[in-house]
């Protein structure tokens, strides 16, 4: 009975430590809600849809007067680059 009681203290006193550190960890910013995580995500996700579907519409006009693939590839590839550099600025 008595290890018992002292296996359930320690235990709790881990458990307890845990929760502690989870806490330290929040509040210096170590440790983030799933929540938080969660919307940062979608967040980022609306830039990546937004981003990849204006592309039609920055270069459509521009690309239809050309005929040289490269040309259409080049202008392609700088409009893809700046998608994905707003997607990796830190906001």
């Amino acid at each position: 009975m008595h290890d018992l009681l002292v296996k359930t203290k320690l235990k709790n006193e881990i458990e307890r430590g845990k929760l502690l550190e989870a806490k330290v960890k929040s509040e210096i910013g170590e440790l983030v809600s799933a929540e938080a995580v969660k919307n940062a995500m979608f967040a980022k996700g609306r830039i990546i849809r937004d981003g990849i579907m204006n592309i039609p519409d920055h270069v459509s006009s521009l690309i239809a007067t050309i005929s040289d693939a490269s040309q259409i590839h080049e202008i392609l590839s700088k409009e893809i680059r700046e998608v994905l550099t707003e997607l990796s600025r830190d906001d």
